[in-house]
């Protein structure tokens, strides 16, 4: 509340604001990029084994080349009903019988052993071989990169301590330099290295400016700009596939994603520190000269000094404040500022679980959506552009419905929703592709609400004191979810198992909407918990009553101001 006096001073959405909003857009579109670079870059194009060498002259084109793959490559089901050339077996050609006729020949099949032949040589996949033996590589890339992200779950402490502009603009261009860099792998191995910095770099940009943008705004501004970020987000998922259309070759996408780069060097000299770290940090000098700028920029007449003395003034009576209220109620601060003594309470322990395993499914669901674009029917790129564009109306959905029905049950609907989705989709692949895809793709627009209503739900259910190693926690539950999504996808590359993935994931996600309903409280009119005992006073659970009402006791926005 002491800042949000300052913003009240300031103006609280002026130019500068709407301003800031401007470049926190159009900088996060980028963020998407190396997210989905894996629907580009390791997409699989169709193939089959490659004749042998010895009539390597015979075109393919020809009447004869067909007759040398009837006796060289055989045909099996593709697991829709169709049938395909064998992609990882050949007849042996030692077994074929010179002396008769090729009716004779005996079918004993052996692994490829003369490489592959692709329907084009534009992915990693083909030009490194990723298939067959060395099919699980892929899935391994997509681990590395979502363990990357992991590593940078901690990067909080890097915006803490050096500012929120610095790590911002560090990793911006990081991301775009790495993703460049990725373009010019040489080898597997130099392209699955590169693939760990650059998600590295990737998650961390994006949490600096989610968090530099609530900062600079004031509370009533701060659930929509947060959203904002999460709206570019998908803007730059749904543009991915112009590139993907202009630089179909996966190198090229990934320079051209470089390239962009180019384009965001005016942040270097526009892009401003955050005015809260600066006055929470002590420094003096450049929060002034903020301040100013501000007040500039928004048409308002302010006396620096005055506002920044007594900012401090009433920071540290609120730490005082604080300190006695936690001295009159006998509150251990070292024990409520340690994460294991809250999962000592058997309460917040079943709560934290259920928090991370919705953190889990909700990452496995998204990332096994987003990345395997060839689940759906259709032209590879305009499915990418629909699994984008259907991300943001669960925005604006996710952006009403936890005030209106709460936190709970809007979870509980977009979990239900995605799942079912997820384990009907498989089964009507074969015979209604259409009706395939768009369950898909309304299962992807439901969960990516779910990752927009798990972040609310973790801030709001932790005590204060561990609330930002709640949210760290439940951050690298989601990172393990992403880790584990390549594997369970690889093994619906089995024609006789292609449905268990989505089968998996659809079952988990709704054991996890029971979950949530059963054990999880409702905190949309409640204060944030400031304590462990406030939290598990929060009895406000709906199990089968579904229907149930609760009375707000959290007051309104007007009045958090004047209390302050």
């Amino acid at each position: 509340m002491e800042f949000e006096n300052v913003l009240n001073r300031l103006g609280k959405f002026g130019s500068f604001q709407k301003r800031v909003c401007v470049m926190l857009f159009f900088a996060g579109i980028p963020n998407a990029f190396p997210n989905i670079m894996f629907t580009y870059t390791q997409y699989q194009p169709k193939f089959h084994c490659a004749v042998p060498p010895a009539f390597g002259n015979v075109s393919k084109n020809s009447t004869e080349y067909e007759q040398l793959l009837n006796l060289t490559v055989p045909w099996e089901s593709d697991g829709l009903g169709g049938m395909r050339r064998s992609e990882c077996e050949m007849f042996d050609m030692a077994s074929f019988n010179q002396t008769n006729s090729s009716l004779s020949w005996e079918p004993k099949k052996i692994p490829c052993t003369n490489g592959w032949e692709y329907e084009n040589m534009d992915t990693v996949t083909s030009e490194f071989d990723l298939v067959c033996k060395g099919s699980w590589k892929p899935p391994f890339v997509i681990t590395l990169y979502m363990i990357g992200m992991a590593l940078a779950a901690f990067s909080g402490i890097l915006s803490d301590k050096f500012g929120r502009r610095p790590v911002f603009l560090f990793f911006t261009f990081g991301q775009f330099l790495m993703t460049g860099v990725t373009g010019f792998s040489w080898n597997f191995e130099s392209y699955a290295i590169s693939t760990l910095v650059v998600g590295f770099f990737g998650l961390v940009n994006y949490v600096v400016s989610y968090v530099f943008a609530t900062e600079m705004m004031g509370v009533k501004r701060q659930l929509m700009v947060g959203m904002l970020c999460c709206i570019a987000y998908s803007v730059g998922y749904t543009m991915s596939p112009i590139l993907g259309y202009f630089f179909p070759s996966w190198r090229w996408y990934l320079r051209s994603n470089a390239i962009l780069g180019l384009f965001y060097l005016p942040l270097l000299w526009f892009f401003p520190e955050s005015l809260r770290w600066l006055m929470v940090s002590g420094r003096e000098k450049e929060a002034k000269q903020l301040l100013k700028y501000i007040a500039d920029t928004n048409g308002k007449s302010i006396d620096v000094d005055d506002i920044y003395n007594k900012f401090h003034i009433a920071l540290e009576e609120a730490k005082r404040s604080k300190g006695a209220l936690m001295a009159k109620k006998h509150i251990d601060m070292k024990k409520e500022s340690n994460y294991l003594h809250l999962l000592k309470n058997p309460t917040m322990r079943l709560r934290c679980a259920v928090l991370c395993l919705s953190w889990f499914v909700t990452s496995l669901v998204y990332f096994a959506i987003s990345l395997n674009p060839s689940q759906l029917s259709g032209d590879r790129l305009m499915n990418i552009f629909l699994s984008g564009i259907v991300e943001l109306p669960s925005f604006v959905v996710s952006f009403i419905l936890p005030d209106k029905i709460g936190r709970i049950r809007t979870l509980f609907f977009f979990l239900v929703t995605s799942g079912s989705c997820c384990v009907i989709s498989p089964f009507l692949r074969a015979d209604y592709p259409i009706v395939t895809t768009v369950l898909v793709l309304t299962g992807k627009c439901a969960i990516t609400g779910v990752f927009n209503v798990v972040y609310l739900l973790a801030s709001e259910i932790s005590p204060t004191l561990v609330r930002t190693t709640s949210l760290g926690v439940a951050s690298v539950c989601a990172r393990i979810g992403g880790i584990t999504m390549p594997y369970l996808m690889f093994v619906g590359e089995n024609d006789q198992i292609r449905y268990v993935p989505f089968v998996v994931m659809g079952s988990l996600a709704l054991v996890t909407a029971v979950f949530n309903i059963l054990f999880m409280p409702e905190t949309a009119g409640v204060p944030m918990p400031n304590t462990i005992n406030e939290a598990v006073e929060n009895k406000r659970i709906f199990g089968i009553n579904i229907c149930r009402k609760f009375e707000d006791t959290e007051p309104e926005e007007e009045e958090k101001l004047q209390l302050a």
